[in-house]
């Protein structure tokens, strides 16, 4: 961390503890696009493009001590000085991990939050209350948006589900009218048969008739013949026996 002090040069000019203006420099600070700059008690940041600073602005007062307040042996507290006179103060949670650099930067962090006002701790502790209240807003919303993306699913499943189930059933109805239409045409089908089968049984029993009527015509024409043939013997032979016996 480069440090300057006294009147040793600085990549800007200062109006009191507030860096105004980027001036140039003799040489270029190399490897590096921001720099630490601590000057009368003030710790303030520099910007450079290329090794040329480029603009830069006051952060907090310097710190002037760190010390760490033990608890039965245990670092449990954690306490920032700066040289405007203030202190912050970081204390260990019962349910946290001791981190040094952590308490150190809660008392920046502090120290930040209060530049304009004494009340830098309270802010700190309701801002970090806001981002938790954010926080847990946010996990609110998403565990919503999540619920409700699911419940959205579960109703484009069942609508499909029942869209599905009338389809099936549609197709069964159908089905169903078919199956009634070809049975209806069988039945009729049948029927059609059977009065065509009548119509020729009746066709047949006619003919049968007919040809009947015909052979006992016949029948009775040849017995008509036969006995009209005995009747003419008989004549024939009554005037034989007649004739002899004259």
């Amino acid at each position: 961390m480069a440090c300057c002090k006294g009147n040793e040069k600085l990549p800007f000019q200062m109006e009191g503890n507030v860096p105004v203006k980027a001036i140039a420099v003799e040489a270029p600070v190399a490897d590096t696009k921001t720099k630490l700059i601590v000057h009368d008690g003030v710790i303030s940041a520099g910007f450079f493009s290329e090794g040329v600073p480029i603009g830069g602005g006051t952060l907090i007062s310097d710190v002037v001590d760190v010390r760490e307040i033990d608890n039965d042996g245990k670092p449990k507290v954690v306490v920032v000085s700066f040289a405007d006179g203030t202190t912050e103060k970081a204390v260990l949670d019962t349910s946290d991990t001791y981190s040094l650099e952590q308490g150190i930067s809660i008392c920046i962090t502090k120290k930040l939050l209060g530049r304009n006002t004494t009340y830098g701790g309270a802010l700190y502790n309701k801002v970090i209350k806001r981002a938790l209240d954010v926080m847990k807003k946010n996990e609110l919303a998403r565990e919503y948006e999540k619920i409700a993306t699911i419940a959205a699913q579960k109703k484009a499943e069942k609508e499909a589900e029942k869209k599905k189930a009338r389809r099936e059933k549609i197709r069964e109805l159908e089905t169903e009218r078919q199956i009634e239409i070809q049975k209806e045409a069988y039945i009729r089908a049948i029927k059609a048969m059977r009065e065509e089968e009548k119509e020729a049984v009746s066709e047949a029993v006619d003919e049968f008739g007919k040809f009947l009527e015909n052979l006992i015509e016949e029948a009775e024409k040849e017995a008509a013949a036969e006995s009209n043939k005995e009747e003419m013997e008989k004549e024939t032979n009554q005037t034989v026996s007649e004739v002899n016996a004259e």
